[in-house]
């Protein structure tokens, strides 16, 4: 088993310990998995030893994103580097990022396989369709383009053309 000190990085083990006295489902089930440093080191009565592991949990764990602390068994500890955490979250980050990129092109592929291999038929009347919900929609009797009058957008900016 590994030497643990104080500052030390080390990921917790990624499956929960039932047969652990610690182990507490609701807290340390969240650990699993994580990159942490060390923060305090205790002495069991039995000679064993209970660690205080620190986690920064990006994603908001216990309601808000932050630093977490919990007790842990050396048994569940795996020592692990600073370099490795980094590694995890700057993994996660690119990760969200790329499918946020991939659902993107995904949807413009779509548009432009509709747009391409649609037939003419079918793009008219929905054409067709778009265009009567629009006169349905927005045809008042009050509307006429009699009432608003002539305008010139040059108007607006007090210019002769």
């Amino acid at each position: 088993m590994a030497k643990f000190n104080e500052g030390d990085w080390v990921e917790v083990t990624p499956h929960p310990d039932p047969r652990s006295t610690v182990w507490n489902d609701y807290v340390h089930n969240k650990f699993c998995g994580h990159i942490g440093y060390i923060e305090e080191i205790s002495e069991t009565s039995d000679g064993g030893f209970i660690i205080n592991v620190c986690v920064f949990f990006d994603e908001g764990v216990f309601g808000e994103q932050g630093n977490r602390y919990a007790w842990f068994e050396d048994k569940h500890l795996i020592l692990s580097s600073e370099w490795e955490a980094t590694r995890k979250v700057s993994l996660k980050r690119e990760y969200e990022e790329y499918m946020r990129v991939e659902k993107k092109l995904k949807q413009k592929r779509d548009e432009i396989l509709s747009e391409i291999f649609t037939p003419e038929h079918i793009k008219n009347k929905k054409q067709e369709e778009q265009k009567a919900f629009l006169e349905k929609e927005y045809d008042t009797e009050d509307d006429d383009e009699a009432s608003y009058g002539e305008f010139n957008i040059m108007d607006l900016y007090h210019t002769k053309p």
